[in-house]
């Protein structure tokens, strides 16, 4: 059992570095291109809430990473009928 601990925990850090490396990418293009962005895409969305300090609704870093993990199980649920 502590196997099978050991491999789940490396797969999620590995995931949750790949999540971290797109986020700290897709601010930096936001820095460069500025508030007019064009061609944004959701987590681009996601980030502007995120460093919105006036928004209603606080999200976090952890809780965009885990929305992109939910992502294709919500497309596969929808696409089963389920």
């Amino acid at each position: 059992m502590w196997y099978l601990r050991k491999k789940i925990a490396a797969v999620s850090k590995r995931y949750d570095e790949l999540f971290e490396k797109v986020l700290v990418e897709h601010e930096e293009k936001a820095k460069r291109e500025g508030p007019n962005m064009e061609n944004k895409d959701l987590m681009d969305i996601l980030l502007e809430v995120y460093h919105d300090k006036n928004a209603e609704i606080r999200i976090t870093r952890k809780q965009m990473k885990n929305f992109f993990l939910e992502v294709p199980t919500l497309h596969q649920m929808a696409y089963c009928g389920s």
